[in-house]
């Protein structure tokens, strides 16, 4: 699935996946081995949300984002993504970034989240060519009052990049202000791991 915001300002839209999703054997040349959703310009009061509960399997993205794959093009203010309730992500892959999700601000960013809460599992998840194992949330220009957080019962296991980040990788480019990284609840990493920074 590709979800796309063409032009001018996206405000207030809102992305939902519910219910009982199961997604097998899934690819994408580029973006999103599963789905890819794309804001060009503009998005202000944006949110997705993967709910409910899911089974995802054997998807694989020719660029970043092995299952999920989100794109701020422009500025983005007050945008949540979030996945909450049970699901589990297994052999995922990317060829560059995110072995499993990969959130992309290009330009700013403020007052957005990037939330997992629930009980999930990600298992077998590689970017073979970049950060983030299974996560990569990347601010490439000003980010301001942004966060990022892992909360409940969230294993990751057989999570492996080549760059850093085997499990979870944030990274900025430019200024990072007031901005807040969390893990909280009953999170386990098990056999992660990179080949630089953080396994």
């Amino acid at each position: 699935a590709h979800v796309r915001f063409c032009e001018g300002c996206t405000a207030g839209a809102a992305v939902r996946i519910y219910g009982n999703t199961v997604v097998h054997n899934s690819s994408a040349k580029q973006n999103g081995g599963a789905i890819a959703i794309d804001f060009d310009e503009m998005a202000d009061s944006c949110d997705i949300s993967i709910e409910d509960q899911g089974l995802w399997t054997d998807m694989a993205a020719g660029n970043v984002g092995g299952s999920l794959s989100v794109l701020y093009g422009r500025a983005a203010s007050d945008c949540t993504a979030a996945v909450t309730g049970s699901h589990t992500f297994n052999q995922s892959t990317s060829q560059s970034t995110g072995g499993a999700f990969s959130l992309y601000y290009a330009s700013e960013s403020s007052g957005c989240t990037f939330e997992i809460e629930g009980e999930h599992a990600f298992k077998n998840t590689w970017a073979s060519n970049g950060y983030g194992g299974a996560l990569d949330v990347l601010y490439m220009w000003q980010a301001r009052r942004n966060s990022v957080a892992v909360r409940g019962n969230t294993t990751f296991s057989d999570t492996k990049c080549s760059s850093s980040g085997g499990a979870i990788c944030v990274l900025s480019t430019n200024l990072l202000d007031e901005f807040t990284f969390l893990i909280d609840g009953n999170v386990s990493f098990e056999r992660a791991f990179s080949v630089s920074n953080g396994g």
